[in-house]
C-alpha cells in the first residue's frame, strides 16, 4: 500500500463518518413543522462538501507519494472538522430536537469557525500536499467561502446566512467544485 492509499483510507473512514451522521438527520432536518430552510441547506452543503473532499484527494492527492505527518494531518484535519460540523448540525439525537432553527442558531457560531477552519485546510491540501502554486485560481473559491464564513461566525443577519448559504452552493457548484470534477486540478 503506498502512502498515498494509506492517507485516503483514514481521510475516507472520517468522511464515511461525517456522512452517515448527515444521512442519520437528514429525514429529521427535513420533517415538515420542524425544518428550516438555512439548517436543511447545510445539511445539504456539508453533504456536498463531503463528496468533494474525497473526490479532491484523488485530485490532489496523486502526485508526490511522499507525506509527512503533517501532511497527514492536513488531509485527514479537514475530513475531521467536516465531522464535528456534521456532528454539530445534527446532533446526537436528531429526533429529539424540537426546532432545527432555535439548533441552527444556537450552534451557528461554532459551526461557522469549524467552517473556517475546514476551509483553511482545503486551502493547506491543496497548496502543501497538491503542489499547487500560490497564488492560483483555486484561491478564488477559497478566499471567497473563506470570508464568508468569518461574516458567519460574527452575524447573525438571517438574510446574510441565507447568502452565506447561496454562496457556498454556488462555491461548490460552479466555483471549485465543478473544477474538480471535470478533472481540472
Amino acid at each position: 500500500m503506498s502512502q498515498f492509499e494509506f492517507v485516503l483510507v483514514g481521510s475516507s473512514m472520517v468522511i464515511a463518518l461525517a456522512v452517515a451522521r448527515l444521512l442519520e438527520g437528514t429525514r429529521d432536518s427535513f420533517e415538515p413543522g420542524r425544518r428550516y430552510w438555512l439548517h436543511a441547506s447545510w445539511v445539504v452543503i456539508k453533504l456536498m462538501n463531503s463528496v468533494m473532499i474525497f473526490w479532491g484527494a484523488w485530485a490532489y492527492g496523486m502526485g508526490d507519494d511522499a507525506y509527512s505527518f503533517v501532511d497527514f494531518l492536513i488531509v485527514v484535519g479537514a475530513p475531521g472538522v467536516l465531522y464535528l460540523q456534521a456532528h454539530a448540525l445534527i446532533g446526537p439525537r436528531p429526533d429529539s430536537v424540537p426546532d432545527w432553527r432555535a439548533h441552527f442558531w444556537k450552534i451557528r457560531r461554532w459551526f461557522f469557525a469549524a467552517n473556517v477552519a475546514l476551509i483553511a485546510l482545503v486551502g493547506a491540501t491543496i497548496y502543501v500536499v497538491g503542489d499547487t502554486p500560490f497564488p492560483s485560481i483555486d484561491a478564488v473559491p477559497i478566499a471567497v467561502i473563506l470570508t464568508f464564513s468569518a461574516l458567519g461566525v460574527a452575524s447573525s443577519n438571517e438574510r446574510l446566512h441565507g447568502a452565506i448559504a447561496v454562496v457556498a452552493l454556488l462555491n461548490l457548484t460552479l466555483g471549485f467544485g465543478t473544477r474538480l470534477m471535470l478533472g481540472a486540478p
